[in-house]
């Protein structure tokens, strides 16, 4: 998959040593939607989670418009991302936690519904 968001875009994050979740939210998002990254041992941190789920919602639309025969704006779909990004990291805005937790993973693109709550 190409980076939808930039590598300067997001080094204003990644510097970030303290992420805005309370620590009651800490623990409740490295306990439900942190994933385990088998590469890294170890789990997710808050701009890693918010990435994965930023792209993929961004890469949902993308898709979605090809599909389509849709024309596909990669300047407004890139703003578009920012702005996702950048709400759902100071926690302004949320994905639904399923997707906070499923989203850009292997599973979900073999098993879409898996994105699904009952």
């Amino acid at each position: 998959m190409n980076r939808i968001l930039s590598e300067e875009f997001l080094n204003n994050y990644r510097e970030i040593e303290n992420t805005p979740l309370s620590n009651i939210g800490e623990f409740v998002y490295l306990r439900t939607y942190s994933r385990y990254l088998d590469n890294k041992k170890r789990r997710e941190n808050w701009f890693e989670t918010v990435l994965r789920t930023t792209e993929y919602n961004i890469e949902l639309g993308i898709n979605f418009k090809k599909k389509h025969g849709l024309f596909i704006n990669m300047n407004d779909e890139i703003k578009e991302a920012e702005l996702l990004f950048d709400n759902l990291f100071n926690l302004r805005t949320f994905t639904s936690g399923r997707t906070l937790y499923m989203g850009g993973t292997d599973i979900v693109k073999n098993y879409p519904l898996s994105n699904y709550n009952c």
